[in-house]
């Protein structure tokens, strides 16, 4: 495994952990691993290049970057049997993801729910909802060339 990225979910039942090793039986994934009593694996999906992971606070759903792809993707639930899938790609406002890669979100107080993705040039809003979506709120674009490049992104609530 070459671990891309790795997550808890906020109620601590879940880690989310992104593979991009494309050199294996199983390439580019995330595995969904329960960490309620013995280290279960619950689920996996198939993502190229998970860069980066985050987890609603609401419910059992992960926004997960690909970088290569230049995409974020939705994973729930509603899978057969209730199974792990990728629902599709978040409906972006405005543009496309350009190489999506780090993350960060807000798990407590107002801005429970809301992530920030850096992108090639520019930093996108996303936001869980209550009822199980992402909502991109659209992104804004640095002034620069390579200096506005965000190689790491944090936030403090």
């Amino acid at each position: 495994a070459i671990v891309s990225a790795a997550v808890r979910s906020p109620d601590g039942q879940r880690l989310w952990v992104g593979d991009n090793n494309q050199f294996i039986a199983n390439p580019n994934q995330v595995v969904i691993v329960s960490t309620t009593g013995a280290l279960t694996n619950v689920g996996a999906v198939e993502i190229n290049d998970p860069a980066a992971i985050r987890v609603s606070p609401f419910a059992d759903v992960a926004v997960v970057a690909s970088g290569f792809g230049n995409a974020l993707f939705v994973v729930d639930r509603g899978g057969a049997g209730g199974a792990y899938r990728v629902a599709g790609q978040v409906t972006y406002s405005g543009g496309r993801p350009a190489l999506p890669s780090a993350m960060a979100s807000v798990d407590v107080g107002a801005l429970r729910g809301h992530v920030w993705v850096a992108e090639n040039v520019s930093i996108r809003h996303l936001q869980f909802t209550s009822a199980g979506g992402v909502t991109d709120l659209g992104s804004f674009t640095l002034a620069g060339e390579v200096d506005a490049i965000p190689g790491a992104i944090g936030v403090a609530p």
